[in-house]
Formats: structure tokens, sequence, C-alpha cells
């Protein structure tokens, strides 16, 4: 990171995000998880409740709906326009971010191994993907009785 902040990362640091970068997609991921746990046990007290919300004390309930409302929400947002905002730098200094974020191909100075986009790689991620499916189906209490 470092490096990276000096102007002196070695050039596979030019592949995916840059150090910045990433750091910046882990905190997006983080507080994007941060607000939808809390939205599972917030209740508005009028019409809306989380589905977990019965679940968990009444000064959980009250904890989760002050940070999920008045607090997650602008920290998103601002990490939100942290995030275009490094886009838009990026693409005034000509790095062709955009175009590989619609093809997935980007220009590089200097050859690079390739990343692993096997059969193996992506069962995996499909394997993940059905569990996450399977957890929000069953948190939402939508699954049957029983399920």
């Amino acid at each position: 990171m470092l490096a990276y902040l000096r102007g002196q990362a070695p050039d596979s640091h030019t592949v995916g995000h840059s150090p910045l970068g990433a750091l910046s997609v882990w905190a997006l991921l983080a507080f994007l998880s941060l607000q939808v746990a809390t939205g599972l046990i917030s209740d508005d007290e009028i019409s809306t409740a989380g589905p977990l919300s019965h679940l968990v004390s009444n000064a959980a309930v009250a904890l989760g709906s002050q940070y999920h409302t008045q607090i997650g929400k602008w920290i998103l947002l601002a990490l939100i326009l942290l995030h275009v905002a490094a886009i838009i730098y990026y693409v005034r200094r000509r790095q062709g971010l955009v175009a590989a974020m619609l093809h997935g191909n980007k220009q590089l100075p200097a050859p690079a191994a390739a990343a692993r986009d096997d059969a193996r790689s992506r069962m995996a991620a499909f394997f993940l993907l059905s569990l996450c499916a399977a957890a929000v189906f069953w948190l939402s209490g939508l699954a049957p009785a029983g399920f």
C-alpha cells in the first residue's frame, strides 16, 4: 500500500484493483454487510420490522435501527461517492478503467500472468452464490415452515 501511494508500486499492482482500490472494495463490502445485518434486526415501530428483530433484545433492536437509519446509510453513500470519484479520477488519467469493467480486459504496460478462470473456480463461485442465496431465502422468512 505504501509503495503504491509513493508511486513505487510494481507493475503487478496495475493488473486488477490497486491496493487502495482493493481497500475501498473491502470497505464497501464490510459496511454493506453491516447495513444488511442491522436491517435484519431493525424495527421502525410503525409498520416495518426486520425478520430477525424478534430474536434479539429491545436494546439490540434500538441500536441496530439507529445505525441502520441514521449512520450506516450515510457511510455507504460516502463510500459510494468516494468510489465513483476514484473511477472519474482514473478515467481522466486515461487508464481504460470503465472499458475494462465492461468487457473484462485491460491493456497492461507489461505482461502479467493470466487469472485462474477454470471450471473449478467457477464451480466454487457458483457454490458460494447458492449458499448465499439459500441463507437469504431462509433468513427472509420465505422458506416454508420446517425447511
